[in-house]
């Protein structure tokens, strides 16, 4: 471990308040920018389009195995490959 060997740690060391408040103020002000930016507000239509892709997903999954799937093996393949893409897509 005489490799990995640094130093002592100071019994006593703390941040000095200065130096604290001066980075939480840079947060704050970090924090309003964002705001002002608008880049805490959401796009209600991408989770719209998202919920809507993920369910096309499953319906063409389910549809493939449902016309296909007693006939070829293939279509089962894709059938399970594109339901697969649609939990992977729900963040399963």
């Amino acid at each position: 471990m005489e490799k990995y060997y640094v130093g002592e740690l100071e019994q006593n060391a703390q941040i000095t308040p200065k130096v604290k408040s001066t980075f939480a103020n840079e947060i704050r002000d970090l924090r309003e920018k964002l705001l002002e930016d608008g880049l805490y507000d959401s796009d209600k239509t991408y989770y719209i389009m998202k919920l809507l892709s993920n369910i096309l997903i499953l319906a063409i999954s389910m549809l493939i195995l449902v016309k296909f799937g007693n006939q070829s093996t293939l279509a089962t393949i894709i059938s399970a490959s594109l339901l697969a893409l649609f939990w992977q897509q729900c963040g399963m």
